[in-house]
Formats: structure tokens, C-alpha cells, sequence
């Protein structure tokens, strides 16, 4: 509205639904199940999920792990980086896998849609530190999996996350490392994040996104036609346009 001027009263806004895979799965057998299949040992971890790509802001999530695990030294958990590379950005990719390849993080690759909701679930914490994003959706994905969730600052997450989230500007380095250490250090905060997680999550159906959607297009319709009717006013006060 800012930047072109548009009239608030024009513009609506109609978020994602979320599939309803996304539940908490505690079924040990299917968790075990998914830590052989993408390679991930035992033992409590942070979730990164995404595309590898510079917005995600890997090299600063891999930053903040080092000094968690400094830390909590034995007790840090493993850091999972799950998704693809960006074809656009193969050399971004390499680099994050040669400068992150030390003890404690896994690189799943991409990982089956099927097999999300137990990633999600077996997490103790989602990490999002992105410098911008457009919606967020992991974010919306965890918090239905009962996963609390460390999330950037960036707008777009923010307004997704609800407040149901421990927000960190994506430079701060060593603020991300303390966000992360308390979810896994403060069970109560842990609990407590998840629940509203949850509840947050709710919101995000497909029929509410659908209700919001015919909502927008019944609005546009009246307005398109109301100037249809000034317009029609306009020509009979004249005369018709050639009058």
C-alpha cells in the first residue's frame, strides 16, 4: 500500500492452507523408521528445512550451532539441515556442506513430502533464521507438528508465527544461539511453545484460506460493479459519451 499507493480498502489478504498430514507423529517405529532412511543418528536435533539457498541464512544457523555446542558442550543435540539445493545457487550449496561438514550436523538432502510431519515431529526445535521470505510455511508445518520454533525476525515469519514463536533478528548470531538454547534447556518454555504452536497452527486450514479467497473475489466483484453503475450514471447525465 505504501509503495504504489493502493487504498486499503482494495487490498486483501489470503494466507496458505496447511495439508492435514501435518499432526504429531509419536509413533517410535515411524521415527526410527525415517532417522534410518535420511541418515540421521540418535539423539535429540534442531531442524533447518528448506531450500539451500543465501536467504535461508545457513552460514549464520550453522554459526549459532557452533556456539551452542561450545555451550552445552555433550549435551548439544545434532543440527539437521533437510532440503535441496537451489539450482541457482550449486556453488552456495557446496560451500555451506564444506563449511558446516563437522561433528554434529547432518545434511539430509531433500526428504520426501510424506516424510515431513515426522521429521517435524522427531525435532526438539525448527531453526528459520531467513533474511526474507515470502509466507514461511515450515514454520506454520512445525508448529501443527507440536515443534516449538526459533524463527528471523523478518516480516513475512513473523506475521505467519503469530507470536507463537522465539524471534531473532537474522544477523544476530549469538542471539539465535540463546533462543535455541532455551527451548532445549527450558522444558517448560518448550511445552509452553508447542501448545500455542498448536493452537496457532489451527488457523492456517484450507477452509479458512478458501473463505478468505471468496471473500476477496465477492468484494472485487461488488466494486467492479458499483463502477459499472457510476459510469452507466454518468453516460444518462450526459447523454451518452458523445453528447
Amino acid at each position: 500500500m505504501a509503495r504504489y499507493g493502493v487504498a486499503a480498502e482494495r487490498v486483501a489478504f489470503v494466507h496458505s492452507g496447511l495439508d492435514a498430514a501435518f499432526a504429531p507423529v509419536t509413533d517410535p517405529h515411524v521415527l526410527a523408521g525415517l532417522r534410518a532412511r535420511l541418515g540421521i543418528p540418535d539423539g535429540p536435533y534442531i531442524l533447518s528445512l528448506g531450500r539451500i539457498e543465501p536467504r535461508k541464512n545457513l552460514p549464520g544457523l550453522v554459526a549459532a550451532y557452533r556456539l551452542l555446542r561450545a555451550r552445552l558442550g555433550a549435551a548439544a543435540p545434532l543440527l539437521v539441515i533437510a532440503g535441496p539445493d537451489d539450482g541457482l545457487f550449486a556453488a552456495f550449496g557446496a560451500q555451506i556442506r564444506a563449511n558446516g561438514g563437522e561433528e554434529g550436523i547432518v545434511f539430509c538432502g531433500g526428504v520426501p513430502q510424506a516424510d515431513l510431519p515426522g521429521l517435524l515431529s522427531g525435532a526438539a526445535v525448527l531453526a528459520y533464521p531467513s533474511f526474507v521470505e515470502g509466507f514461511g510455511l515450515p514454520v506454520i508445518e512445525a508448529m501443527a507438528c507440536g515443534t516449538p520454533v526459533v524463527a528471523s525476525t523478518a516480516p513475512a515469519v513473523a506475521e505467519v508465527a503469530g507470536g507463537a514463536a522465539l524471534h531473532v533478528a537474522p544477523h544476530d548470531t549469538a542471539g539465535l544461539a540463546d533462543a535455541l538454547c532455551r527451548v532445549l534447556t527450558e522444558p517448560a518454555l518448550a511445552r509452553d511453545m508447542a501448545a500455542q504452536g498448536l493452537l496457532r497452527a489451527a488457523a492456517f486450514d484450507w477452509t479458512n484460506a478458501v473463505t478468505l479467497a471468496l471473500t476477496a473475489y465477492r468484494r472485487a466483484v461488488a466494486g467492479k460493479r458499483k463502477r459499472r453503475q457510476k459510469k452507466t450514471k454518468a453516460e444518462d447525465a450526459s447523454g451518452g459519451w458523445g453528447g
